[in-house]
Formats: structure tokens, C-alpha cells, sequence
């Protein structure tokens, strides 16, 4: 893993100036290599090293910090790197390297890693209590334990841990490895595993007898044929069908496309697999980190007041806000209420706001972890003074000789709708949501919805 070409050098460069978040209190040892969040609202990846000595702290850094480059930069994964953490826990081991049955090697090592096990020679096997506690102990928020192994050949595994030696190709190692971690992923090579149980409950393959219904349908073309000959590949990924060949047999066992990350390193996830590791990050990530301003807030009776929700910088959320149950039309993470313009009375009024990942990676979300939903009160009070100097004179007001902006001059988020002579009447109210509506359509905004025509469940992350 260390032996680096110019561009990886060049990013290793750059981790080592860049100015890092500080590790949480009791961390120990610790860097910060990609920090996007609060541990607990993000996927925390949490990585520990074997058979690095204390003189070799700065080797383990470098090794862990091209991890974090590639969980920031591979295909699916960098769609998700904003609701990634990566941190790095150093613990020196006595004896540098790893065990190997095939070379003699016998080393002293904080988790014992050790190649050649269940007799298969790159598959390293490394003491899972140990590695666990020593995470849990130091950094209780972590989401996927990795470790890192000081070793220059080849190896890893996957399981509850996703295990890599320090060979070059290691990062493509843990990109395949962290499938079988993070999203329970199958391999999809047909190189015998003798002993490995039966079985297809993964959800990249299938049995025989279970083609029809295909688990993966929603990603299968009509007419596809199933199973599907490798001769009807188009490319390395399409169509998504039934190829036989998959979890160490070749024969009565499919996978959903011709090659795979998880069939051969270096290639990308399938459709399928791509699916499957975004919702396994959706299960560990917060969609809404904040709400503002807090619950029970008091807000003028005219003007907009700005109601927001903090959410990471993913690029396809989308947001529907709605106002004692009903929908409106903003979408953004920003709502500026105004409550004239919808005829709030004095009094408590519900918000919430459901923000979706519509991420096209997705096409069966069945739990509805791609959506999160926040609930809050806010209080008009029309003792309170209008928002932005509406409603003239007095405080908080525009001075009395003060021309009114004219609606040109009006932000263009923003609302110029609010009646300017002191609270809303019933009539300049919906004369205000008319503006308000022509302001939407003429910028291509407006989502006409029925309250009923979307479900906007409550769900604690």
C-alpha cells in the first residue's frame, strides 16, 4: 500500500497538511482522516492497524489515510462520502508484520493476524474480541471496525470486520471487503470455498429455485431472458439478469450481472451490489442533523421566518414541508413561513419536513430508509414585531417616510408578499398566497401535491 504513485503521494501530501477535526475525548491515539459530521449521524468507519510498532506510527497513518482517499473517491462509495466519517486509532503492536504459515514468520502483534486461515493462503484471520474492544473502548460511536494489516503480501477478509494487509492493492481489497461488511454482500467468484454453507440469502444471488421472483427484479429489463447467457452481455455490468456462476460454485447459483466488485477487484459494484451498500449506508446515517429554530419558538405573525433543517451535502435530497398537516410547495432546507400569507392564527402550529434521498442507485426501498421525517411547534405571536420591518412604522418597522420596496427589488427566495400595513387581512392574506404561488410557477418550483398524495412517516435516527 506504500509503494505510491505520484497522485496517491500527492493526496497522502495532502492529508498530511490538511488541518483535521479533533477525535472525540477518550480516542487516544487518534486522526481524523474524513470527518463530515457528528460521530453517530454519519457512517463512522473506525480503523485499527497489526503488527505496526511504535515506530512505525507514521506508516500505519499513511497506510489508513489511502483507505480514507478511497472510500472518498471509488465509484458508489464517493456518492456517499459527505455522510462519511473515516478515523484512525493507533495501537502498537510489539513485533512488526503479521504470522505466515507459509513463510515461518511468527510475530508478536497487538490482534495476531495471521494469513492462511481455514487453510486458504491470502485469507487473514486476526483476533475479532481484540480489535472490537479496543474500538469499543476508544471510540464507542463506530459504524464498520476495519484493520489494517502490516504485511506487504497480498490478504484481507470481511465479516464483522473488514480486514487488509498493506499490499499496493489493498484499497481494492477493502472496497470488495467492506461488501461483505457493511452490506452482507455474497462473493461472486466461482473459485471453489470447500465447506462454505448453502445458501443464497445475500442480495446479490440466487438459487435455481429461486429465480422466480427474482430478488433483484426492479434492475431486470423486460424480456431479459432468466437465467440470462453471458452471450447477451452488452457490457461488464448490463443487463442486470441471472448469470450463473456465483459464491464459490459454478453452476445452479446466479448473480445479477456479467462482472461485479464483488466478482473481481478493481471492477465497479453492479447495480444490484451498488443498491444494496446504499442502504446500508442509509441505515447508519442521519438525513436531518438539526432543526431550527428550536421546538416551541415564538415567530411574528407577518413576515417569513426561517425555518430550517441542517442535512449533509448528498446531491439528491429532496424536501416536502408541510404546516399542521398541510403540504406546500417549498422545497428546499429553508422554509421562510410566512404566517399571513397562510392564515396562521395566534397560537401553536406544526411543522414538519420529510427530506428524501431520490439517489437513482435505489430502486426498492421497502424499509423507507432512504427518508426521514422532522416534527417541530412553532408560536405566532402577533404581539411580537413583523419580520423585515413589515407592517411600517414602530419597532421593527420601516420609518414612516420610507417607500415600500417595489416587488422587483424582492430576493429571489424570499417572499415580497406580506401585507405592509400591520397583520394580514383575510383578503390581502390570499391575495399574498396568490403572489406567493405565480413567484413559484414562474421559476419552475411549484409541486402541486394533495396532502394525501405522499406519506410523511415519523422516524427517530
Amino acid at each position: 500500500m506504500r509503494r505510491l504513485g505520484a497522485a496517491a503521494a500527492a493526496v497522502l501530501a495532502a492529508w498530511a497538511g490538511a488541518a483535521r477535526a479533533e477525535c472525540p475525548p477518550g480516542a487516544g491515539d487518534c486522526q481524523a482522516l474524513l470527518e463530515t459530521g457528528a460521530p453517530g449521524g454519519r457512517v463512522d468507519f473506525v480503523i485499527v492497524g497489526d503488527g505496526y510498532t511504535a515506530a512505525e506510527r507514521d506508516a500505519f497513518y499513511a497506510d489508513a489515510a489511502a483507505v480514507a482517499e478511497s472510500l472518498r473517491t471509488a465509484s458508489t462509495y464517493a456518492s456517499y462520502a459527505p455522510v462519511f466519517n473515516v478515523w484512525a486509532l493507533f495501537v502498537p503492536s510489539p513485533e512488526s508484520g503479521a504470522d505466515d504459515p507459509m513463510t515461518g514468520a511468527d510475530v508478536d502483534t497487538a490482534f495476531d493476524a495471521t494469513f492462511g486461515y481455514q487453510g486458504i493462503d491470502y485469507l487473514i484471520g486476526i483476533s475479532t474480541g481484540g480489535v472490537l474492544g479496543e474500538i469499543n473502548d476508544r471510540f464507542p460511536e463506530f459504524d464498520v471496525p476495519m484493520c489494517l494489516v502490516n504485511a506487504p503480501k497480498y490478504g484481507g477478509s470481511g465479516g464483522t470486520i473488514a480486514v487488509v494487509s498493506s499490499h499496493p492493492d489493498a484499497v481494492r481489497i477493502m472496497e470488495h471487503e467492506l461488501g461483505h461488511s457493511f452490506a452482507g454482500l455474497a462473493d461472486e467468484y466461482e473459485v471453489p470455498y470447500p465447506g462454505y454453507p448453502p445458501g443464497d440469502s445475500e442480495p446479490n444471488v440466487a438459487a435455481l429455485e429461486n429465480l422466480d421472483p427474482l430478488k433483484w427484479s426492479p434492475w431486470v429489463t423486460p424480456g431479459t431472458p432468466i437465467p440470462t447467457p453471458i452471450a447477451s452481455a452488452t457490457s461488464l455490468y448490463e443487463p442486470i439478469g441471472a448469470y450463473e456462476g456465483a459464491r464459490y460454485l459454478t453452476e445452479d447459483i446466479f448473480r445479477p450481472a456479467p462482472n461485479c466488485r464483488m466478482r473481481e477487484l478493481g471492477r465497479e459494484f453492479c447495480p444490484v451490489c451498488a443498491e444494496a451498500m446504499v442502504l446500508g449506508f442509509a441505515e447508519l446515517r442521519a438525513l436531518i442533523d438539526e432543526t431550527s429554530p428550536p421546538d416551541g419558538t415564538a415567530i411574528p405573525a407577518v413576515g417569513p421566518s426561517p425555518l430550517s433543517v441542517t442535512v449533509p451535502e448528498l446531491a439528491d435530497l429532496d424536501f416536502v414541508w408541510s404546516v399542521d398537516g398541510v403540504i406546500t410547495s417549498w422545497d428546499g432546507s429553508v422554509l421562510p413561513l410566512d404566517p399571513a400569507v397562510l392564515q396562521l392564527a395566534d397560537g401553536p402550529h406544526t411543522v414538519s419536513v420529510t427530506v428524501r434521498d431520490e439517489t437513482a442507485l435505489v430502486r426498492s426501498d421497502p424499509e423507507g430508509l432512504l427518508e426521514e421525517t422532522a416534527t417541530w411547534t412553532v408560536v405566532v405571536d402577533s404581539s411580537l414585531p413583523p419580520v423585515g420591518g413589515a407592517g411600517g412604522g414602530g419597532e421593527g418597522g420601516a420609518p414612516p417616510d420610507e417607500d415600500p420596496p417595489a416587488e422587483d427589488d424582492a430576493d429571489e427566495d424570499g417572499c415580497s408578499c406580506g401585507s405592509a400595513g400591520g397583520p394580514a387581512s383575510s383578503t390581502g392574506a390570499l391575495a399574498g398566497l396568490v403572489a406567493l404561488v405565480g413567484l413559484f410557477n414562474a421559476r419552475g418550483r411549484l409541486r402541486r401535491r394533495s396532502a394525501g398524495s405522499r406519506s410523511c412517516p415519523r422516524r427517530s435516527r
